[in-house]
């Protein structure tokens, strides 16, 4: 449970991933500088242009605009099992980028022990 709770093998695999992409010389310092900063980061695993990166991969038409469909379907990729629901059906980059943002900045306070 506490592992699920605070996304503790998320956490490794990101850490993981990091390691095997970058293969520091100094794992140490290149693992701690990572945890640091997540620590300052809004989120631990996603920053703006990575939210913005995945509206443009579920915009598949290229309009502009995704559906609230694909706007929840994205969020639970992300790791945000229960979006908060936006009033409309059609969600431009503006809006989705926003408002992932602040609900993975929720979910990030949420889980964070101690918080």
């Amino acid at each position: 449970r506490y592992l699920e709770k605070y996304k503790i093998k998320r956490l490794f695999q990101e850490l993981g991933t990091r390691l095997l992409y970058e293969r520091p010389e100094d794992s140490n310092a290149f693992l701690i500088e990572i945890l640091e900063k997540m620590k300052r980061d809004i989120h631990p695993f996603f920053n703006e242009t990575d939210v913005q990166t995945c509206f443009t991969a579920v915009d598949i038409h290229k309009t502009g605009v995704i559906s609230a469909e694909q706007y929840r379907n994205a969020l639970k990729n992300l790791g945000i099992e229960a979006p908060v629901p936006l009033e409309t059906e059609t969600i431009d980059r503006e809006t989705f980028v926003s408002s992932v943002l602040n609900q993975l900045a929720q979910d990030t306070r949420e889980n964070t022990p101690n918080a």
